[in-house]
């Protein structure tokens, strides 16, 4: 019979133990009336940070799922990642862009799943992000507000997370406009 050095021991029994964890790139315990540290957390998790503009793109990303009634309880279950289309359309600037990963953080749609896409516009005037159901073809169109755009756009880095948990308490109607069709 072999013996194996303690190390190695421990080293199989916290191998196994990390088999038997849950993957961690989408939690499915987030929803709507989360608490702002665990919403921060899930734009972070995705983001890297969570800015205002990242939580912004969450925040249109869970009022679009309430609005085509695919926010339940754990809106980040397969069913919903897969429901919708996303579209974000801005200018190529880092603090725009950002918002695709909110988008992707409260919506569960992504890059490799093909139902989130980001399109370069030249103008602020023309930035809107939509989500569209894919099933019945409803669409939910966002466009930041004007003095939402004015009191966050182009923040010091060191800025942007106390900016961005300023975002987290702000009601939907101090961020962005909502147009929902048909």
């Amino acid at each position: 019979m072999r013996t194996w050095p303690s190390w190695i021991s421990l080293l199989l029994v916290l191998f196994a133990a990390e088999l038997d964890r849950p993957a961690l790139s989408h939690p499915q315990s987030v929803t709507y009336e989360s608490s702002p540290a665990a919403a921060a957390q899930r734009v972070a998790d995705i983001h890297g940070g969570a800015g205002p503009w990242a939580v912004a793109g969450y925040r249109m990303g869970l009022r679009a799922l309430k609005e085509l009634d695919l926010l339940s309880p754990t809106p980040h279950t397969s069913m919903n990642r897969f429901a919708v289309e996303v579209i974000h359309e801005s200018p190529r600037e880092i603090q725009f862009t950002s918002v695709v990963d909110g988008l992707h953080a409260g919506t569960g749609a992504s890059l490799g799943k093909m139902n989130l896409k980001w399109v370069e516009v030249g103008s602020l005037a023309d930035m809107r992000s939509l989500v569209i159901h894919k099933e019945s073809g409803r669409r939910v169109e966002f466009r930041v507000l004007p003095t939402f755009l004015e009191k966050y756009r182009d923040l010091p880095r060191e800025a942007l997370a106390a900016a961005g948990q300023q975002v987290l308490q702000l009601a939907d109607e101090e961020i962005f406009t909502v147009t929902v069709s048909p």
